[in-house]
This record gives C-alpha cells, structure tokens and sequence, in this order.
C-alpha cells in the first residue's frame, strides 16, 4: 500500500495545528484576491502560485498518460476528481508558502476557484464547500479550538470570579460581569496570548451572554464541601451494592451504612468503623464541616462484614471507589475549578456552530471579491429570435435570407469565439443542435441509399458523411516528441507520479491490478485441481484395489510397481459391476477434472493476453523510471510463488520489444486541440446543413468560414491541448508538421461538400 497519501495528511493537518490565528476575514479576503490576480498574470510572481502552475502541468500530463494507457474507465470507489487532486498538491505544500492561517485558508478556497475556472463552471458557494482542501483546513482550525476554546474561556471566567488576579490578554472588558465573588482565592489557570486573541476574535455576543450566565451561576453558588463528598461517597456505594449477594437480600440499607463507615474511616474522617477490613487502605482527607450521621450500631453489620470480606468481586468494587473518591479535589477551590472547566466546556459547541457562520460567510467574502465571467453567448439565440421575427412580420424581405444569416453567423461564432469545453451553454446547444442535424443527415442520406431510385449524387453524400465521422479519429500530428513521458523528467518527482501508478497498476482497484488477481486466482485453483487428482483421487482408487485384492505397492527409482495377486474375489467376473462401478466413478472424477482445467486454461490464456496487451501499452508510452517501477510490482506480484513465474516469463517477453525502443508519444487526435475542435463541429455543421438544406450559396458561405479558421489554425504551433473534462490544459509548443492524412481528408470532405452543393443547385435550376 502506497503510505505517501497517509503522511501527507498527516503533515499538512500538523501544520493547521502549528499555526494559531485570530480570525480577520479582511485578511483572508485580501490574500485569496491577491492569489487569483497572480495566477492570471503570464509570469506569476508568487513562489505558491509558481509551485500551483507547476503541479497543474503535472496533473494534466498524470491525466494525460492515465488516459493514453489505460483509458477512462476505472472503478467508482478509485475514482479521483479535480478537487481531490488540487487537495494533494495543497497537501504536499511546506509551511513556508504561508505566513498566516488567514493565507491557508484564502488558499484552500483558491484552488476551489482554480477548478472553476478550468472548467469553465460558475464560481459559487457550493463550490468552495465542496473543495476538500477548504473543509480539512477549516476541520483541522474546528479540532484546534474545541481543543484552545476551554483553556480560554476558563481563563475568563476565573478572572471574573476573583480567582485569577492577571487579566487575560483578550478579555472581553465590558462584556462579562466581575463579581470577585472568590477573590479570597487562588487557581491557576494557563494563558496564551496568542490563544487568546484567537478565541476571542470568534467569539460573538451569544457565546459572551452564555458566559456572562455561567459567572452568575458560579457566583451564586453555595459550595458544601462536606455535602459535595457525602454525595460523592453516595454515587459510589450505590454502584456496589447495584447487584448484592443472594446472602444480603433485605439487608440493603445496612449494607450500604456500613460501606459508607468503611469509607469514612478509610480517610480517617472518623476514628473506627465498624468490623473494618484491615486490607483496605487508610489514608488521610480533610473535608471541612464533615459530620458522621450514621449509626456505629446494627446488630446486621457482622453478618454484613463477614460476607463482603468473603466477597472478591465486592472488595475490588471497594477498593476502586476509594481510588475515585480520593481522586478528587474537595476544597472550595477545587469544587469552584470543576465547575468553571465544565461551563467552559459548554462553550465549545456554540463556539463551533459560529465557526460554521463564519466559514460560510468567508466563503460569500470569496465569491463576491472576484469578477464574474459574463458569459454573453446566449444573447445570440435572442438576435436570432428578433431576425425570424422581424422577417416573418415587419421586414419580410429578410424571409429569404434567414437560414444564410443564422447558419452564417453561428458559424463564425462557432469558429472565431466558441470554447465548448469552457462553456456550457454553447456545448449543450451543439448538442441539441449540430448532433440531431447530422444524425438527421445520416437518415436522409441511408434511406436514399437504400431506396431503388438511388442516385450518384447519394452516393457522394454517403461518402461526404463517411469521412466527416472518420475525421475526429485521425490523428492532427503524425509524432509529437514533446509529448513523451520522457520529455518531463520533473513528474517523477511529482505528487501525480505515484497516482499514476495506482490508477495503471499499484492500486488494487486498477484494471491490470483486478487482471493480475484473476490471473493468479487461475492458476492457484487449476494446480489445486491438479494435486487433488494426484493425492486423493488416484491413491484412493489404489487403496481400495489393494484394500479387496492384497495388492502390494512399492516403488523402484521413480516408478510405482504393483503386485496384483493372480486372482481374487474382488476379481472375478461375477464382481464386474462392483469394480466397473468404481471405474466410472474414477472416469467420472477425471472429466469432471479435464473440463474443469479445459475451462481454467481457456481463461488463462485470454487474462494472460488481457494483461500482455496492457502492459504492451504501459511500456510503449512509459517513460524509463515508469517501465522500471512496472517491472518491479510485475516481478513482486509473481515472483514469490513458482507457478506464477512462468506467466511472468511471458509477459516479459511480451514487453521485451517494446522495452528496448523509446518511449513512444501520446497521440493527439483533433477534438483534444480547442482550435480543431470547433474546426470539427463546423465540418458536422458543413455536411449536415450540405445534405439537408442542399443549399450552395449556404454550403460556400459556410466552406470559406471555414477554410479561412483552418488556415488560422494550420501550422500552429503552441497548443492547448484538452485532456479532460476539469483537468487544466496541457501547454507545449510542438516541432512537428500536421499529419497528412488528416489534411487531405479535411481537405476532401470541404471539396466534396461543394461539389455536392453545387450539383444539387444544378440540378435544382434545371428542374425548375
């Protein structure tokens, strides 16, 4: 098991503990606003920030390998999102980053808006609160005051009482009464400055009145010591004479006055008791105003005496309250002090549900120092609403001309300002839109494909959508060396490294993990399938023979001789249905064995292929500190038992090819590129509108568009390339050439689209 995980939490909750701060919003406020304009700027001047983008390339390369290799697919409970990986970063980040609790606090709802803003999602309350790092600093801060807050409140309400002759540094002057009721006593309580501003900068006007209510409470009080201890001495008794012997059933009473004596003289708090043990202890108590007021005289309390005595279950009890009684502190002092601990500890949970306000309002502080994104794309569809309306009412002469200028202008939009992967609205419109349009496009053109009437021009529409749905699988660039794990020797060092590995292998939940466990669980059941046959089926059916025959055994070098007796009972041909019986039985077992292994071996051969292949895959995109951890969990999976290694052997010749080559890059298909992938959704938007509508005019206008962001687009050579769905882009710039394949297919579906428009204007003027 990976402990890296486990001591970074237990690193970074130490570091909450370390640092004690009074709680100013405005801080926190100014430090997160101060995080956000630094990860705007191009060249970010904060080491935390720089250590932020550092890590955010990291997690997209770690996002961009797990997915290359393995894929997508991963079991629910390994599933690691966004939130949780910025978690680990903060995790893994040295106190040194941060100069007060205000900044680690502003910094954990940061990375909350890191996410946002990578995803393109609205910056809001749910998601700083849904941010784990926010809720283990602000989990670790609530730990840290259940802990301080009593210390403090003590403090105060000592102070208040006379008790404490130091003002605490932070007490609320004007806001707790100071009756001095017990100023003719000392206690000692601990101060720290620092506590104490803490406490009292969260400390708000309810928590001061329960307080104030507290010190009243206490200064009313009457304190009894010798009521208090009688009390004391009453709770315990009660416990032992809960379940009395069957031998003092009726004696209740008198059991308990007698107990109580031995108490009493136990501290010396009366001269003698009656029948007192000598095992048990007397020590010396001083409890004021303390009066005997039980009777020495009970004819019971021999009986009584002699039966407890005999009793060890009775005497342990015994013994056990003395130790708790004389645990405690019978002094005014020491009454007022238990008392004054628990108000104090009263305290704690009010104390945390005004945390809780606090968090949620720091939270609101958060959202409303940052800017908004207006995200105005949706105004369109309102200007495409107001066109259709004004041409179907007021200037008609638009009529014509609204298919041209709602497909044109969206287009441009589409190609020029569109993100979808930053926007929602506009990747759910093309959703709803774009996709049902060329699905629509893909029905129309089967069903003339299909129909006896078919024509060339149908055929070239087959073509045409064809090759607009092979296009997003091409790959945009042949080889980018940039891309190879090998380029990025810094990520071996990084806190995604090791998540890597688990999603590839390490963790039990990985995919080649689950194989290789099904693997091994093969391969034991076949070879406890095999030792069964040889150890118990076969020596049965030779005991049993030799059992009704006096056949003898004995073995020669590796050879098992039988000497079978030239006749026996057992043996004639009137015993043919007993020993035939057996025979069956023994045929029985084998092919209940052979299909059993047939079906073993089946499932071997196909997880062993499942696992080559994966491996394959890890090795050949791997960098070199990657295929060595790879081999070293292969070789500490298989090695310690000696009917794995030989599927070990395999799978090492399998990756033996791939080991000796380079490392190779992972692949970049275009709707991974922004820039290509509204490129894509305008050659969707090309076909499905070429097909449907057969519009030339329309078809040429939308061509040129797209052309023209093509060519903006060719040649780039700085690229943003999407990894997922969350996870920041990866930035590099590349040294390659597009692929070829994917320009002249690019090139292909645009000169096909026009041919077809222009074939079906042709047609459509000639037939009118």
């Amino acid at each position: 098991m990976n402990k890296r995980p486990i001591v970074l939490i237990l690193v970074f909750l130490s570091l909450i503990v370390a640092t004690a701060f009074s709680f100013d919003t405005a801080k926190a406020t100014k430090a997160f606003k101060t995080y956000v304009e630094d990860y705007k700027k191009e060249q970010s001047q904060l080491p935390v920030i720089l250590k932020l983008k550092e890590d955010l390339k990291d997690l997209a390369l770690y996002r961009l390998y797990k997915l290359q290799i393995a894929g997508s697919v991963e079991k629910k409970e390994s599933t690691t999102t966004i939130p949780d990986l910025l978690t680990d970063h903060m995790k893994a980040l040295d106190e040194s980053y941060f100069s007060t609790g205000e900044e680690k606090i502003a910094y954990s709802a940061f990375l909350s808006w890191v996410v946002s803003d990578v995803s393109g999602k609205k910056f809001q309350v749910g998601t700083i609160n849904e941010m784990p790092a926010y809720s283990l600093t602000f989990n670790g801060y609530s730990s840290r005051i259940r802990t301080v807050a009593p210390r403090v409140y003590e403090s105060w309400i000592a102070y208040s009482l006379g008790l404490l002759k130091k003002r605490p540094s932070s007490f609320p002057e004007g806001n707790l009464p100071i009756p001095n009721t017990f100023s003719n006593f000392d206690l000692s309580v601990a101060m720290d400055p620092a506590e104490q501003e803490e406490i009292a900068s969260i400390t708000d006007e309810e928590i001061l009145k329960q307080l104030s209510k507290a010190i009243q409470d206490i200064s009313n009080k009457k304190y009894d010591v010798s009521a208090l201890f009688k009390d004391k001495v009453e709770e315990r008794v009660d416990f032992i004479t809960s379940r009395l012997p069957e031998d003092l059933e009726g004696l209740e009473d008198s059991t308990k006055n007698l107990l109580k004596l031995w108490i009493y003289r136990s501290f010396s708090l009366i001269q003698e008791a009656p029948y007192f043990p000598e095992s048990l202890p007397i020590n010396v108590m001083n409890i004021p105003g303390f009066e005997n007021d039980i009777s020495m005289e009970d004819p019971n309390y021999e009986k009584i005496s002699a039966i407890i005595t005999k009793n060890d279950m009775m005497m342990m009890q015994l013994n056990f309250a003395l130790k708790m009684i004389g645990n405690n502190d019978y002094s005014p002092v020491g009454l007022i002090e238990a008392d004054i601990v628990s108000e104090a500890k009263k305290m704690v949970a009010p104390l945390l549900s005004t945390l809780g306000q606090i968090r949620n309002e720091l939270s609101g502080e958060f959202i409303s120092s940052v800017s908004k994104k207006l995200s105005l794309g949706w105004i369109r569809i309102l200007f495409y609403a107001l066109i259709i309306f004004l041409g179907l009412t007021y200037l008609k002469i638009l009529k014509k001309y609204l298919l041209y200028i709602i497909v044109g202008f969206e287009t441009l939009y589409l190609l020029f300002l569109s993100n979808p992967y930053q926007s929602a609205f506009d990747l759910s419109l093309y959703a709803i839109v774009i996709i049902p349009l060329f699905v629509f496009a893909i029905l129309i053109t089967l069903g003339r494909v299909l129909s006896k009437k078919k024509k060339a021009i149908d055929l070239l529409a087959l073509a045409l959508i064809v090759l607009a749905l092979s296009l997003p699988f091409v790959k945009l660039y042949k080889n980018i060396p940039e891309l190879s794990m090998e380029k990025y020797p810094e990520f071996y060092d990084s806190i995604y490294y090791d998540a890597l590995k688990d999603d590839l292998f390490e963790s039990p939940n990985s995919l080649f993990s689950i194989e290789m466990r099904e693997l091994t669980s093969l391969v034991s059941a076949e070879l406890n399938e095999l030792k069964r046959g040889y150890r118990i089926i076969i020596p049965n059916m030779l005991n049993n023979l030799a059992k009704n025959t006096g056949t003898t055994f004995s073995v020669s070098g590796t050879r098992l001789r039988l000497s079978v007796p030239s006749f026996a009972d057992y043996l004639s041909i009137e015993n043919e249905p007993t020993y035939i019986s057996q025979f069956e039985d023994l045929q029985k077992a084998f092919k209940s064995f052979v299909r059993s292994s047939k079906r073993n071996y089946s499932q071997y051969k196909r997880t062993l292929n499942n696992i080559e292949n994966m491996a394959e895959k890890v090795v050949t995109y791997a960098g070199n500190p990657l295929r060595a951890d790879f081999e070293e969990y292969l070789k500490r999976t298989l090695e310690d038992k000696s009917e794995y290694t030989v599927a070990l052997d395999d799978i090492e010749t399998a990756i033996s090819d791939e080991m000796k080559i380079e490392p190779r890059s992972a692949l970049v298909t275009p709707y991974k590129v922004p820039k290509y992938t509204v490129l894509l959704l305008g050659i969707f938007l090309l076909v499905a509108t070429t097909v449907v509508f057969r519009n030339f005019f329309l078809s040429i206008l939308e061509g040129i568009l797209i052309v023209i962001a093509f060519v903006g687009a060719y040649g780039m050579r700085n690229l943003d390339i999407f990894v997922q769905a969350g996870t920041p882009y990866l930035k590099l710039s590349v040294s390659t050439g597009m692929n070829i394949w994917f320009f002249v297919i690019f090139t292909v579906i645009i000169v096909l689209a026009e041919i077809f428009a222009f074939i079906s204007y042709k047609k459509g003027r000639e037939s009118a």
